[in-house]
């Protein structure tokens, strides 16, 4: 298995983050279990409002579609309260490029790499998904992506600055840099480039409303991008897989077992990555 980290400031100097660092997960390749294919990976960023990077939505989440086939790679570190403009979107993107460049390292299909985040690293991930071609990344970053997203899988996602949004990633966002609100408003920027988008959140999350989703999911239908969109009635903000080994015990047996009918949205994930 290849395990392993790397800041991408040693790949990119002077032009990525200090901090973001991405982690592989990796099964090494074999002809016993018969692939000289190349496998389909997955750019995982946690929630955390911008200000953390949330570890029940990092390692668990890899470990879970590595079992599904996917080859995946976490962000488990990214720019937080962000003081120079586009900053986060900046370590997204180089971090796509990133596992584009080391494909054959990774023995996978730089053309298969899906994008999915939680919260408001559902909001990073859109906010990839909806800018990645445009030509001030490029400029910025002096790096030209070899394909587009392959598809977007957003959890729970913070989509709007406006007066749907998460108060607390609004702020951690946009404090530095108030001039961008309507910038990361995502479902204003949907446009059919967009990748095709499976997204997910429960009708009782009491932390990022609802309208998020809906607003996104509404913004992908008027693109005529293709979109799948599972609104399940119950459990709480930031389940992540809806398993009790994410929770602590007192946690689980408090109410977050009501997130049980959520834990499909894995598999219904993957059927909509392999159409």
């Amino acid at each position: 298995m290849i395990y392993e980290g790397h800041r991408l400031v040693d790949f990119y100097p002077g032009i990525a983050d200090h901090e973001t660092h991405i982690t592989s997960y990796v099964i090494s390749p074999s002809l016993e279990m018969g692939y000289p294919k190349k496998k389909p990976a997955i750019l995982i960023i946690p929630g955390g409002g911008y200000a953390y990077a949330s570890i029940r939505e990092a390692e668990p989440i890899a470990i879970a579609f590595l079992a599904k086939g996917f080859s995946c790679f976490v962000l488990d570190a990214y720019p937080c309260k962000p003081k120079e403009k586009y900053r986060p979107l900046i370590d997204a993107y180089l971090a796509l490029n990133f596992l584009q460049k080391r494909a054959d390292y990774y023995d996978i299909d730089p053309s298969k790499i899906a994008v999915m985040g939680f919260s408001a690293g559902g909001h990073l991930a859109a906010t990839l998904s909806a800018y990645y071609d445009e030509k001030f990344l490029e400029e910025i970053t002096k790096q030209k992506l070899l394909y587009p997203p392959y598809a977007a899988v957003l959890g729970y996602p913070v989509i709007s600055t406006g007066a749907a949004s998460h108060t607390g990633t609004k702020t951690n966002l946009l404090d530095n840099q108030p001039e961008l609100a309507d910038f990361y408003s995502i479902e204003k920027h949907v446009k059919p480039s967009f990748p095709k988008t499976y997204v997910f959140t429960t009708a009782k999350d009491t932390v990022v409303p609802v309208k998020n989703s809906e607003l996104l999911a509404e913004a992908l239908k008027k693109a005529r991008v293709k979109c799948q969109y599972h609104l399940f009635p119950d459990g709480y903000h930031g389940f992540s897989l809806a398993a009790p080994w994410v929770y602590s015990k007192e946690a689980w047996e408090s109410g977050a077992s009501c997130c049980k009918e959520a834990a499909i949205w894995v598999d219904e994930a993957c059927a909509f990555l392999n159409e």
